[in-house]
């Protein structure tokens, strides 16, 4: 089976969970936005067309009529569907008409990509990942002696990856077995540590197979013994690497997005890959500069929850309900 379905598979899950009701949430039958919010500092209001005012978040879908104001320490980022995005600076407004701004001091900037607003859209789908449904089922996959967790249902960039697993025992006699479409690829024997790189002198991997990996102990005198669940992951084409790299360097060469979105982005560019590992990392930079963003932490739980990080995305999780 390949990933992709597995991928596509999680974002409609997350659709389907109803969000936390609250400001700026859409209803399941909204048409889609001509906006979102990509990154909110400081005062930042959104005065809807309906005349309601909201305070401006993450991922706020914004549509025709909606003026977004700054205030004298706000700023934001805003990432239009024709995948133009803008920064707003202190003690501005615009209101969106069409896909363009309209305030003749603020330009959009080149565009993130073609289709960079569905890639942010894909992305942003995650954050409602936050409700009761998704908290039982990490639940349920705790309390493993021996966990697979990198790579872990994701693809790969690089074709030497390095294999990292948790286990309740740091000292115990692990055996690493690696298997393509075929059977047994590659074994190695392991003692006393939780990570390895595959070495070079390893048989090469290659791109259009699913790859399978699994832990276990041999010590014969535990009793019995432990087996991690099967990991799986997937080597990226060149092709695919090529136009990776020319989308994040569109967004990494543009000076005037904050650190934030740009995060955020790398990030969404790397969820729609299926390089979620490499999602991970960015949304974990992005959550670290806005550590009480909700929508953020939500986002970056659930990736935590499909790349085997389930005690992580189970912090986040309680650290969100605890929330007043």
């Amino acid at each position: 089976m390949r990933l992709r379905y597995l991928f596509t598979a999680l974002v409609l899950a997350a659709a389907m969970i109803q969000p936390v009701s609250g400001p700026g949430n859409v209803a399941a039958e909204a048409p889609p936005p001509l906006a979102v919010l990509m990154a909110c500092q400081g005062e930042v209001t959104v005065a809807r067309a309906d005349g309601s005012t909201v305070r401006g978040t993450f991922g706020m879908p914004l549509a025709a009529g909606d003026e977004v104001r700054t205030g004298k320490d706000g700023g934001t980022d805003i990432l239009f569907e024709n995948g133009n995005y803008i920064s707003i600076g202190t003690s501005s407004s615009m209101t969106v008409r069409g896909s363009k701004a309209q305030n003749g001091k603020i330009e959009p900037t080149k565009p993130m990509g073609d289709n960079g607003f569905e890639v942010a859209q894909s992305y942003l789908k995650l954050k409602s990942a936050e409700g009761t449904s998704s908290i039982a089922g990490l639940r349920g996959d705790r309390g493993e002696e021996l966990r697979a967790v990198s790579p872990r249902q994701t693809r790969i960039l690089d074709d030497r990856p390095r294999f990292m697993w948790e286990s309740d025992d740091a000292s115990a006699e692990l055996r690493l077995t690696l298997y393509n479409d075929t059977g047994v690829l590659w074994k190695s024997e392991i003692d006393g540590a939780t990570e390895l790189e595959y070495p070079a002198d390893a048989p090469v991997l290659v791109t259009g197979i699913t790859y399978s990996w699994t832990v276990e102990t041999t010590d014969p005198l535990k009793f019995p013994p432990l087996r991690s669940k099967a990991a799986f992951f997937e080597l990226i084409s060149d092709e695919e690497r090529t136009s990776l790299a020319a989308a994040l360097n569109r967004i990494d060469n543009d000076g005037s997005l904050s650190p934030i979105s740009r995060h955020v982005m790398r990030a969404s560019v790397f969820f729609n890959d299926d390089l979620l590992a490499d999602a991970v990392f960015e949304t974990e930079k992005a959550v670290n500069l806005v550590p009480d963003d909700t929508a953020l932490q939500s986002i970056l739980a659930r990736l935590y929850n499909e790349v085997g990080r389930t005690d992580e995305a189970m912090a986040i999780y309680d650290q969100i309900l605890d929330k007043p």
